[in-house]
């Protein structure tokens, strides 16, 4: 049996219409290093929000690798089987459309989901820095890599 750790932290009760949003974590996909970040958003957002982070396979807190690796296609094809699954048992909250956020390569695997999934599953990707592309389009990315660089 293959580990995946998630956390979930669940909107408060009596919300109405909560967000849902998936967080992919970059390396080393372990969802428990992105706790903070996750309860801070909820909390900007007055709590309205479930929101569940997702590891990679065979990387938790207690496994880094330790059981084995898993190329780039086996792990997007996980998030991909994730995403199905969580919105088979009923996790796709409000509208039933999920935004993810994906931070480094779990940016790169948010955006293979939503080609995978289209936009009836995930209504909104959004990238965090590090990201595999640069794209030139977005200010607030020059404003980030003129800061860098």
């Amino acid at each position: 049996n293959i580990p995946v750790e998630t956390v979930h932290i669940g909107a408060k009760e009596g919300t109405d219409a909560p967000l849902d949003i998936v967080i992919i974590p970059g390396n080393p996909g372990v969802p428990s290093f992105y706790s903070t970040y996750a309860t801070h958003l909820w909390e900007l957002l007055g709590g309205r929000a479930n929101i569940e982070i997702v590891g990679y396979l065979g990387h938790s807190t207690d496994n880094l690798g330790v059981k084995g690796w898993f190329t780039l296609q086996q792990q997007r094809d996980h998030i991909v089987a994730f995403m199905r699954e969580r919105r088979e048992r009923g996790a796709a909250y409000n509208t039933g459309k999920t935004m993810v956020i994906g931070h480094s390569i779990g940016a790169e695997m948010a955006v293979h989901a939503l080609h995978t999934l289209g936009t009836k599953h995930i209504a909104r990707v959004v990238g965090l820095m590090p990201f595999l592309l640069f794209n030139r389009d977005s200010a607030l990315q020059r404003l980030m890599s003129a800061m860098v660089h």
